[in-house]
Protein backbone atom coordinates (compact mmCIF):
# COMPACT_ATOMS: atom_id res chain seq x y z
CA UNK A 1 0.00 0.00 0.00
CA UNK A 2 1.01 3.52 -0.29
CA UNK A 3 0.64 6.30 2.76
CA UNK A 4 -1.12 9.26 1.72
CA UNK A 5 0.23 10.56 4.84
CA UNK A 6 2.03 9.60 7.02
CA UNK A 7 0.29 11.53 9.93
CA UNK A 8 -2.30 9.38 12.07
CA UNK A 9 -5.86 10.66 12.36
CA UNK A 10 -7.62 9.28 15.38
CA UNK A 11 -5.29 6.56 15.74
CA UNK A 12 -5.46 5.36 11.72
CA UNK A 13 -3.26 6.10 8.99
CA UNK A 14 -4.34 6.83 5.67
CA UNK A 15 -3.41 4.22 2.60
CA UNK A 16 -4.32 3.82 -0.95
CA UNK A 17 -3.96 0.30 -2.36
CA UNK A 18 -2.28 -0.13 -5.80
CA UNK A 19 -5.48 -0.24 -7.41
CA UNK A 20 -6.63 3.35 -5.90
CA UNK A 21 -8.57 2.58 -3.45
CA UNK A 22 -7.99 4.55 -0.55
CA UNK A 23 -8.41 3.65 3.07
CA UNK A 24 -7.19 3.49 6.58
CA UNK A 25 -5.22 1.20 8.73
CA UNK A 26 -4.58 1.32 12.30
CA UNK A 27 -1.44 2.63 12.65
CA UNK A 28 0.24 -0.18 15.18
CA UNK A 29 -0.65 -2.91 12.56
CA UNK A 30 1.17 -1.06 10.07
CA UNK A 31 4.93 -1.63 10.05
CA UNK A 32 5.72 1.54 7.54
CA UNK A 33 8.91 1.79 5.10
CA UNK A 34 10.95 4.79 5.40
CA UNK A 35 12.51 4.69 2.15
CA UNK A 36 8.76 3.68 0.05
CA UNK A 37 7.79 6.70 2.21
CA UNK A 38 9.98 9.18 1.61
CA UNK A 39 9.81 8.40 -2.30
CA UNK A 40 5.80 8.43 -2.91
CA UNK A 41 5.80 11.82 -4.02
CA UNK A 42 8.33 12.54 -7.15
CA UNK A 43 10.11 15.87 -7.58
CA UNK A 44 10.81 15.36 -10.84
CA UNK A 45 9.19 14.37 -13.59
CA UNK A 46 10.43 11.45 -15.92
CA UNK A 47 9.95 12.12 -20.26
CA UNK A 48 9.72 7.88 -20.01
CA UNK A 49 6.53 7.94 -18.34
CA UNK A 50 4.00 6.97 -20.34
CA UNK A 51 1.71 9.74 -22.01
CA UNK A 52 -1.73 9.24 -24.20
CA UNK A 53 -2.88 11.45 -26.91
CA UNK A 54 -6.43 12.53 -25.49
CA UNK A 55 -9.64 10.85 -26.45
CA UNK A 56 -11.97 13.22 -29.03
CA UNK A 57 -14.52 15.14 -26.94
CA UNK A 58 -17.49 17.52 -28.41
CA UNK A 59 -18.94 20.35 -26.53
CA UNK A 60 -22.72 21.65 -26.21
CA UNK A 61 -22.33 25.12 -25.47
CA UNK A 62 -24.61 27.22 -23.72
CA UNK A 63 -26.15 28.91 -26.94
CA UNK A 64 -26.30 25.22 -28.66
CA UNK A 65 -23.40 25.46 -30.56
CA UNK A 66 -21.37 22.60 -31.04
CA UNK A 67 -17.75 23.00 -30.23
CA UNK A 68 -15.74 20.27 -31.42
CA UNK A 69 -12.61 19.05 -30.44
CA UNK A 70 -9.44 21.52 -30.03
CA UNK A 71 -12.34 24.05 -30.36
CA UNK A 72 -10.63 26.27 -33.20
CA UNK A 73 -7.41 25.92 -35.48
CA UNK A 74 -5.25 28.33 -34.11
CA UNK A 75 -3.51 25.30 -31.73
CA UNK A 76 -5.35 22.33 -32.31
CA UNK A 77 -2.91 20.06 -30.51
CA UNK A 78 -3.05 22.56 -27.03
CA UNK A 79 -6.52 22.56 -27.54
CA UNK A 80 -7.53 18.72 -27.89
CA UNK A 81 -5.33 18.21 -24.74
CA UNK A 82 -7.01 20.80 -23.39
CA UNK A 83 -10.43 19.51 -23.97
CA UNK A 84 -9.50 15.85 -23.35
CA UNK A 85 -12.23 14.02 -20.93
CA UNK A 86 -10.77 10.55 -20.36
CA UNK A 87 -9.05 9.66 -16.93
CA UNK A 88 -5.94 7.38 -16.27
CA UNK A 89 -8.09 4.57 -15.75
CA UNK A 90 -9.57 4.77 -19.37
CA UNK A 91 -5.98 3.75 -20.01
CA UNK A 92 -5.50 0.59 -17.76
CA UNK A 93 -3.00 3.24 -15.66
CA UNK A 94 -3.03 5.25 -12.56
CA UNK A 95 -1.49 9.34 -11.78
CA UNK A 96 1.70 9.84 -10.88
CA UNK A 97 2.18 11.68 -7.70
CA UNK A 98 4.30 14.41 -8.39
CA UNK A 99 5.27 17.78 -6.20
CA UNK A 100 4.80 21.48 -7.03
CA UNK A 101 8.56 21.76 -7.90
CA UNK A 102 8.84 18.60 -10.74
CA UNK A 103 6.63 20.62 -12.51
CA UNK A 104 8.70 23.92 -12.23
CA UNK A 105 11.73 22.70 -13.12
CA UNK A 106 10.48 20.99 -16.54
CA UNK A 107 11.57 22.62 -19.59
CA UNK A 108 10.23 26.37 -20.20
CA UNK A 109 10.99 27.76 -24.12
CA UNK A 110 12.15 31.28 -23.50
CA UNK A 111 12.63 31.96 -26.87
CA UNK A 112 9.31 30.94 -28.64
CA UNK A 113 7.52 34.26 -28.92
CA UNK A 114 4.42 32.23 -30.22
CA UNK A 115 1.75 31.52 -27.68
CA UNK A 116 0.55 28.22 -30.22
CA UNK A 117 2.39 25.32 -29.87
CA UNK A 118 2.05 24.52 -33.45
CA UNK A 119 3.80 27.55 -34.42
CA UNK A 120 6.84 27.57 -32.47
CA UNK A 121 10.10 28.44 -34.20
CA UNK A 122 11.94 24.99 -33.50
CA UNK A 123 10.85 21.91 -33.98
CA UNK A 124 12.92 20.56 -31.27
CA UNK A 125 11.71 22.65 -28.57
CA UNK A 126 7.96 21.18 -29.66
CA UNK A 127 9.61 17.61 -29.78
CA UNK A 128 10.37 18.50 -25.71
CA UNK A 129 6.91 19.44 -25.09
CA UNK A 130 5.62 16.15 -26.18
CA UNK A 131 7.85 14.20 -24.03
CA UNK A 132 6.02 15.09 -21.31
CA UNK A 133 2.77 16.20 -22.33
CA UNK A 134 -0.75 13.71 -21.42
CA UNK A 135 1.29 12.30 -18.57
CA UNK A 136 -1.19 11.47 -16.03
CA UNK A 137 -0.31 13.34 -12.62
CA UNK A 138 -1.41 13.77 -9.24
CA UNK A 139 -0.92 17.32 -7.32
CA UNK A 140 -0.90 17.65 -3.57
CA UNK A 141 -0.99 21.42 -3.00
CA UNK A 142 -3.06 24.36 -1.66
CA UNK A 143 -4.65 27.28 -3.37
CA UNK A 144 -3.06 30.56 -3.06
CA UNK A 145 -5.24 32.57 -4.27
CA UNK A 146 -9.55 32.26 -4.63
CA UNK A 147 -10.75 29.97 -7.86
CA UNK A 148 -10.91 32.53 -11.25
CA UNK A 149 -13.50 31.92 -13.61
CA UNK A 150 -12.18 32.46 -17.00
CA UNK A 151 -13.43 34.24 -20.19
CA UNK A 152 -13.91 33.33 -23.42
CA UNK A 153 -11.54 31.05 -25.09
CA UNK A 154 -10.72 29.44 -28.63
CA UNK A 155 -10.78 26.13 -26.69
CA UNK A 156 -14.30 27.13 -25.69
CA UNK A 157 -15.69 28.47 -29.08
CA UNK A 158 -15.36 31.74 -27.62
CA UNK A 159 -18.48 31.42 -25.48
CA UNK A 160 -18.34 33.57 -22.43
CA UNK A 161 -21.41 31.56 -20.81
CA UNK A 162 -20.44 30.93 -17.09
CA UNK A 163 -21.18 27.41 -17.76
CA UNK A 164 -18.72 27.59 -21.01
CA UNK A 165 -16.01 28.66 -19.37
CA UNK A 166 -12.76 27.17 -17.24
CA UNK A 167 -12.21 27.56 -13.94
CA UNK A 168 -8.78 28.43 -13.00
CA UNK A 169 -7.00 27.28 -9.58
CA UNK A 170 -3.66 29.07 -8.40
CA UNK A 171 -1.67 26.40 -6.23
CA UNK A 172 1.40 25.87 -4.38
CA UNK A 173 2.82 24.89 -1.42
CA UNK A 174 1.50 26.55 1.41
CA UNK A 175 1.73 30.00 1.88
CA UNK A 176 4.03 29.98 -1.21
CA UNK A 177 4.04 33.01 -3.32
CA UNK A 178 1.96 33.65 -6.35
CA UNK A 179 5.22 33.87 -8.82
CA UNK A 180 5.94 30.26 -8.10
CA UNK A 181 2.74 29.23 -8.76
CA UNK A 182 1.28 26.21 -10.37
CA UNK A 183 -2.16 26.98 -12.61
CA UNK A 184 -4.39 23.97 -13.07
CA UNK A 185 -7.68 24.00 -14.73
CA UNK A 186 -11.09 22.22 -14.62
CA UNK A 187 -13.11 22.75 -18.03
CA UNK A 188 -16.34 22.73 -18.54
CA UNK A 189 -16.41 19.70 -20.70
CA UNK A 190 -15.20 17.69 -17.19
CA UNK A 191 -17.10 19.75 -15.26
CA UNK A 192 -20.84 18.98 -16.56
CA UNK A 193 -20.20 15.51 -15.19
CA UNK A 194 -18.81 16.21 -11.55
CA UNK A 195 -22.03 18.91 -10.74
CA UNK A 196 -20.96 18.24 -7.07
CA UNK A 197 -18.48 20.51 -7.39
CA UNK A 198 -19.10 24.51 -6.47
CA UNK A 199 -16.51 27.44 -6.62
CA UNK A 200 -16.56 27.64 -2.78
CA UNK A 201 -14.79 24.35 -2.33
CA UNK A 202 -11.82 26.59 -3.80
CA UNK A 203 -10.72 29.04 -1.54
CA UNK A 204 -7.47 30.73 -0.91
CA UNK A 205 -5.91 28.40 1.93
CA UNK A 206 -7.57 24.99 1.12
CA UNK A 207 -5.48 21.81 0.76
CA UNK A 208 -6.47 20.11 -2.32
CA UNK A 209 -5.48 16.90 -3.76
CA UNK A 210 -6.28 16.77 -7.95
CA UNK A 211 -5.65 14.20 -10.74
CA UNK A 212 -5.23 15.33 -14.07
CA UNK A 213 -3.26 15.67 -17.23
CA UNK A 214 -0.15 17.28 -17.30
CA UNK A 215 -0.10 19.95 -20.34
CA UNK A 216 2.12 22.83 -21.74
CA UNK A 217 -0.33 25.89 -21.89
CA UNK A 218 2.26 28.18 -24.37
CA UNK A 219 -0.77 30.76 -24.56
CA UNK A 220 0.18 32.43 -21.20
CA UNK A 221 4.22 33.36 -21.39
CA UNK A 222 3.08 36.93 -20.56
CA UNK A 223 2.16 35.62 -16.68
CA UNK A 224 5.75 34.51 -16.24
CA UNK A 225 7.36 37.42 -17.51
CA UNK A 226 4.72 39.45 -15.10
CA UNK A 227 5.61 36.98 -12.12
CA UNK A 228 1.86 35.74 -11.95
CA UNK A 229 3.00 31.99 -12.29
CA UNK A 230 6.10 29.85 -11.89
CA UNK A 231 5.61 27.86 -14.64
CA UNK A 232 3.79 27.31 -18.23
CA UNK A 233 3.54 23.55 -17.46
CA UNK A 234 -0.39 22.82 -15.95
CA UNK A 235 -2.51 20.21 -14.43
CA UNK A 236 -5.12 20.73 -17.62
CA UNK A 237 -7.82 19.45 -17.35
CA UNK A 238 -8.13 18.44 -12.89
CA UNK A 239 -10.52 14.74 -13.72
CA UNK A 240 -10.77 14.42 -9.94
CA UNK A 241 -10.68 17.00 -6.88
CA UNK A 242 -10.04 16.14 -2.91
CA UNK A 243 -10.01 18.29 -0.38
CA UNK A 244 -8.45 17.93 2.79
CA UNK A 245 -10.58 18.15 6.65
CA UNK A 246 -9.96 19.71 9.71
CA UNK A 247 -9.55 16.09 11.31
CA UNK A 248 -6.96 15.30 8.24
CA UNK A 249 -8.81 13.24 6.06
CA UNK A 250 -9.71 13.26 2.66
CA UNK A 251 -13.18 14.44 0.87
CA UNK A 252 -14.07 12.93 -2.43
CA UNK A 253 -16.04 16.59 -3.96
CA UNK A 254 -17.96 14.36 -5.86
CA UNK A 255 -19.16 13.17 -2.51
CA UNK A 256 -20.05 16.73 -1.44
CA UNK A 257 -23.18 18.77 -0.34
Amino acid sequence: MQIVSPQPVAGFVHVRTADGKDGWVWAKNLKMSVAFATTAVSSTISPNWTKYDPQITHFTNANGTICNDGGDDHDRTTYRYKDRTDIAADHQDSYHRVSAGALRALPYFASEHTKYLDSFTLSADRDEVMKYQGIPVELDAYMLDDLRSEHAEGTNCSSDATTDVDWHLVMGEHDQAIAMSIFAEITPRVRQTHTHWRKADFKNGVHLKIDGWLMYDPDHKDQITTHKRGTLWEVHPIMKVWKRQPNGSWLDLDQAH
